[in-house]
């Protein structure tokens, strides 16, 4: 991994609407991908990946307890626009230019979510990340977390004390 990462000037995420501090289930999450390079570089594929999972564990006497949930997966292999592929589908990038790769999808419909979340048992945390691949190296990755706060409608039968 080190002879890819010398070649990286830049490879980070950045979400499109910097001013949302959450995201709510049905919202579109736009963003980009940036990637400059201080060497000519050959890209295989740059993978987008968003998670959402949430993980628990404690402990019951002796006993660890742990479990995991996932909310959300969302995969997408990218493509460069306006920039010309090689046979194998691979594209060569420069140094001096400054790459873009464009991303966004649906998270699902309200009530498939829950909100983000941090205690002392455990988490639920959201995220994207890019996978850039190359031939015969390998593969870096970069992650950008984001919040999602999904409403409770305290007033439902089921949360209802009888």
């Amino acid at each position: 991994m080190v002879a890819m990462a010398k070649k990286m000037k830049t490879f980070q995420i950045t979400l499109m609407d910097s001013n949302k501090s959450f995201y709510c289930g049905g919202d579109k999450v736009c963003g980009r991908i940036e990637v400059e390079v201080s060497e000519v570089t050959r890209v295989s594929a740059m993978k987008l990946l968003a998670l959402g999972c949430a993980k628990v564990e404690y402990a019951k006497g002796k006993q660890r307890c742990r479990q995991e949930a996932e909310y959300l997966r969302y995969e997408e292999v990218l493509q460069l626009s306006e920039q010309p592929t090689d046979s194998d589908g691979s594209v060569v990038l420069r140094p001096g230019n400054r790459y873009e790769y464009t991303f966004e999808f649906d998270l699902p419909q309200q009530g498939q979510l829950v909100s983000s979340y941090k205690g002392k048992f455990g988490y639920v945390h959201y995220y994207v990340k890019a996978l850039l691949e190359g031939p015969q190296q390998p593969t870096l990755e970069c992650k950008k977390c984001f919040e999602v706060e999904e409403p409770l409608d305290v007033n439902t039968p089921d949360l209802l004390v009888s």
